[in-house]
């Protein structure tokens, strides 16, 4: 990692251990509610937004030993948790909130998001252009096939797939 980028992100008050290896143009947003334990490997074309929704600061927390892979994104408004030791495949988007859909046609868009925390747990392979939506829990150990969108919650040991994602299995049968 550029030393360079790891002390402009240390002195916007960011919480990253020297360990961490950045692309460049990698993070965008407060810098203060981004803490990200040793060992984190984020590819180049990797991307971490942390935002505000309706003036609340978002916040973002990843465990140590991650692996992003290019071009993935992690865009936060609210609160994403990332454990110990997930893998997240190449072209993967995470994020904690959508935007409303007007009831009249050609009314505009509004900007107000709607959010819910999203949290990762420890020992989870994302496969290659997984989407994972606002309000989800993927437990301990599980697998997330390449292309799924995962939409709500995945029990520990799981191995899901599919729009929105199923499971396939448990790990181990």
């Amino acid at each position: 990692m550029s030393r360079l980028r790891w002390v402009k992100l240390k002195f916007a008050g960011a919480n990253v251990p020297y360990s961490i290896q950045i692309p460049s143009s990698f993070f965008y947003g407060n810098h203060r509610d981004f803490e990200c334990g040793h060992n984190a490997y984020f590819s180049d074309g990797s991307k971490v937004l942390v935002r505000s929704s309706n003036g609340v600061p978002g916040k973002l927390k990843v465990g140590p030993y991650l692996f992003m892979n290019h071009y993935a994104i992690i865009d936060c408004h609210h609160s994403i948790t990332i454990d110990e030791s997930v893998m997240i495949g190449p072209h993967c988007y995470i994020s904690d909130f959508d935007h409303k859909i007007p009831a009249e046609i050609g009314g505009g868009w509004p900007l107000e998001a709607s959010c819910a925390p999203v949290h990762i747990e420890r020992d989870v392979w994302i496969g290659a252009g997984v989407t994972i939506l606002k309000g989800v829990r993927i437990g301990q150990g599980a697998v997330i096939g390449a292309g799924s969108v995962v939409t709500k919650q995945v029990e520990s040991g799981a191995i899901v797939a599919g729009n929105p994602a199923k499971l396939i299995r448990m790990r181990g049968e």
